[in-house]
């Protein structure tokens, strides 16, 4: 647990550093899809079931990091909510953002502790049992800014939705002004 601790902690400090986005026009919907039928496989084992509404959406962005961003928040769904429920994956475009939630119907989080929970190596008291470092959200803030997403935690009633928007690609917005101002 200490080097998965340590490369965490490596990893945080590398997506800090980095500030370029090496891909324009990146297909979110595909990493979305992707990272979903990866962790189908946990959620099944735990009787759980992931259900996704994925639009086609387009940002700049650096597909690895996404990947890592929205494995994290699954793998917190898969772990925290009970067996035999569904995890809800849900990304649409919205005026100039690509917005992606995930929701599960765990024991969520208090509106208190919604933003305490981003910082390293917090571990809220009721999941103190459970496998991890506290720095799985960390490393999803990280990417988010990096991404220039904004990202915030709301009750889902029960459980816990997190919401990311996203600047949709540069160019698909030249693509959706070129199509405005022709009709």
């Amino acid at each position: 647990q200490l080097i998965a601790t340590f490369n965490s902690l490596l990893r945080l400090a590398r997506i800090e550093a980095s500030h370029e986005l090496p891909d324009k026009n990146l297909a979110l919907d595909e990493v979305v899809n992707d990272a979903v039928e990866m962790w189908q496989v946990l959620a099944e084992a735990k009787e759980q079931s992931i259900e996704a509404e994925i639009d086609p959406v387009k940002i700049d962005g650096d597909r690895n990091l996404l990947f890592q961003l929205i494995s994290n928040l699954l793998d917190n769904a898969i772990k925290y909510a009970p067996m035999q429920s569904r995890i809800h994956v849900q990304l649409n475009a919205k005026d100039t953002s690509a917005v992606l939630s995930i929701s599960d119907s765990g024991p969520g989080i208090a509106a208190g502790e919604h933003e305490h929970v981003f910082d390293r190596f917090v571990r809220l008291e009721s999941h103190r049992g459970t496998p991890g470092s506290g720095l799985g959200l960390s490393v999803v803030r990280a990417i988010a800014i990096q991404h220039h997403a904004n990202i915030s935690l709301q009750s889902a009633n029960p459980g816990l939705r997190v919401v990311l928007q996203f600047p949709v690609a540069s160019d698909s917005m030249s693509g959706n002004m070129d199509k405005m101002s022709s009709n």
